[in-house]
């Protein structure tokens, strides 16, 4: 794990591909860490991602970095909301400070 979490911090914009009813989404995500070794990306719970994560939890990841290496990991989104996790990526990705709050 520590391995794929380098390679998507050295390489910031990873993609998260989800299904939308029967039409597959891509869209650039940049929010990883890791807590309790386990990998935690971020979003917001209104926008049509997490909507789309609800509905099918079935998610894959890509990224290429510039020597053009990459990664593709398959996976099922967990949702975890608690506050602890929230201020564990605001200071993980302190960014993330300019839009979310809570």
């Amino acid at each position: 794990m520590n391995e794929v979490l380098e390679f998507l911090l050295n390489n910031p914009t990873f993609y998260i591909a989800t299904m939308d009813g029967d039409q597959p989404r891509v869209r650039p995500f940049g929010a990883v860490m890791k807590y309790n070794d386990k990998l935690y990306f971020a979003t917001n719970n209104t926008k049509s991602v997490f909507e789309q994560l609800v509905a099918n939890p079935k998610v894959e990841i890509s990224t290429t970095s510039p020597e053009c290496e990459w990664i593709r990991l398959t996976g099922k989104a967990v949702f975890d909301s608690s506050t602890e996790v929230k201020s564990a990526m605001l200071e993980s990705v302190p960014s993330l400070k300019k839009m979310y709050s809570f």
